[in-house]
């Protein structure tokens, strides 16, 4: 997938195509084979996907990106390529791009961020092998992150298995489940994009750490078994955004800044009765009971930790 668009890359070493649900447009480049380390890259730091190799001609580095109404196709490294593309011949040159015209980018200016204690190199090969949920749910809830946030009526269950039925690839969304895998389950419905199950991924791995029913926070509500170390940062609340971090399935320590003023309610995990409340790092802080009330003066931030039962 692109990045911020509800468009995605696939790529051989002689074309590039870039398609959506309702369209398709082909870059045929004039290179000669074998290319040695062709790749397709997902960038998701600068939401770029990245076509990169070394052919008879050269090295070449493609960058395709969605800006504003438009995705770009440019080309970042190498000597002049000719192509053809949407029924029109050319030669591109270094830093000259062609475009797409396409709905709006989705701009997501707060993001999250996941990790679970897996710091192995993402050569996707290798992650669809070890189908490790530790390297996977990361990169999943962070391009989630980067779709549209539209409800899609399906119901996710296992992530294990919802991995299977609905992705390929470097997490592409499959609209129609393959029954022959021996998996059942719901097909995206054509009024949805592609994109939509992202942020639907997003959300339910979301609700795994953090959740907020009826005017309290959850923390760690439903922590799988498997996800022994994890930290989460820059959860953001109704009334604050949250920073998490847990060791051997247990809360260590917790940052809260306070976005309002008044009463925050909190939902604690079963094992912690009572922990250390800080305004600053260095201070000695205070220990407090699980039931008493945390009060917020927005823009102060608060260190939690020394979590007890």
């Amino acid at each position: 997938m692109i990045p911020c668009s509800s468009w995605a890359v696939e790529a051989y070493p002689t074309e590039i195509r870039i398609f959506g649900d309702e369209a398709s447009f082909s870059l045929q480049l004039n290179l000669t084979g074998p290319v040695e380390g062709f790749t397709l890259e997902q960038d998701l730091e600068k939401n770029v996907v990245r076509v990169f190799g070394r052919a008879k001609e050269g090295y070449f580095s493609f960058q395709i990106v969605h800006v504003g109404k438009t995705i770009m196709i440019s080309l970042k490294r190498g000597k002049s390529i000719s192509y053809q593309f949407d029924g029109k011949s050319g030669v591109l040159e270094k830093d000259q791009f062609l475009e797409i015209q396409a709905e709006d980018a989705f701009i997501q200016s707060h993001l999250e961020r996941l990790s679970l204690g897996m710091n192995k190199k993402l050569d996707w090969e290798l992650v669809s092998r070890r189908g490790d949920l530790k390297e996977i749910l990361p990169i999943l809830f962070f391009l989630g992150q980067k779709a549209e946030c539209v409800e899609v009526p399906i119901i996710i269950g296992e992530l294990d298995i919802f991995l299977k039925r609905h992705f390929n690839h470097i997490l592409f969304p499959k609209r129609v489940i393959d029954k022959r895998l021996g998996i059942s389950g719901q097909d995206i419905p054509s009024q949805f994009s592609l994109a939509a199950i992202l942020y639907k991924s997003y959300e339910t791995i979301r609700s795994l750490f953090l959740k907020e029913e009826n005017g309290e926070v959850l923390i760690l509500p439903h922590l799988p078994a498997q996800f022994i170390y994890g930290r989460m940062t820059g959860l953001k609340t109704a009334k604050a955004n949250f920073d998490l971090e847990w060791t051997k399935r247990k809360l260590r320590k917790v940052r809260i800044e306070a976005l309002v003023s008044g009463p925050l309610a909190i939902k604690w995990p079963k094992d912690v009765d009572s922990f250390r409340i800080k305004n600053r790092p260095q201070e000695k802080g205070e220990m407090i009971s699980r039931s008493d009330e945390i009060v917020l003066r927005p823009g102060q931030i608060y260190y939690l930790d020394k979590f007890q039962k």
